[in-house]
């Protein structure tokens, strides 16, 4: 059975654009206490869907900064992995057949200079495979996989 291979799992819904990642800390460390082990792997969906303490009148840029560094230090220190998800942005429908790259990252680079490995994802234009982009990776090796078959209906590789 594939739970009793992972461990504990433990999910928590922050609202989006009012949540920190103070806040997210803080409720890891409360799991944290509450199981009497330490964290191996936080994933967070989106996490330039967050925002900053005391964000003022500093602009998106700088508030994802701030999110970003965030999460990479309490990660790095930790050490533990740190995953998170980002949407890409088409530069016209004309590139919409283009294998996705760093620089099509939504909202801000910022998330891109503090990750150790970044991978994207291009389905086909039939939306039954995708091209898995190793773009970044802090051992150096780049490259591609695939195009492997693609289940979007449960979001999983297909196994051959």
């Amino acid at each position: 059975d594939i739970e009793l291979g992972l461990g504990p799992c433990a999910i928590k819904l922050f609202p989006a654009k009012i949540s920190t990642f103070d806040d997210i800390r803080a409720w890891v460390e409360e799991e944290e206490a509450n199981e009497g082990r330490t964290c191996d792997l936080l994933i967070i969906d989106y996490l330039d869907k967050c925002t900053a303490k005391f964000a003022g009148q500093k602009s998106k840029y700088e508030i994802d900064g701030i999110v970003y560094e965030s999460f990479r230090v309490f990660v790095q220190t930790r050490g533990i992995w740190g995953h998170t998800a980002s949407q890409s942005v088409r530069r016209a429908g004309k590139d919409k057949g283009r294998r996705v790259e760093l620089d099509d990252g939504a909202d801000s680079q910022e998330k891109v200079r503090v990750t150790d490995h970044a991978i994207t994802l291009t389905p086909d234009a039939t939306r039954e495979m995708i091209l898995y982009s190793i773009e970044k990776n802090r051992y150096g090796v780049l490259g591609t996989v695939g195009p492997l078959p693609h289940d979007f209906a449960h979001g999983r590789m297909i196994e051959f």
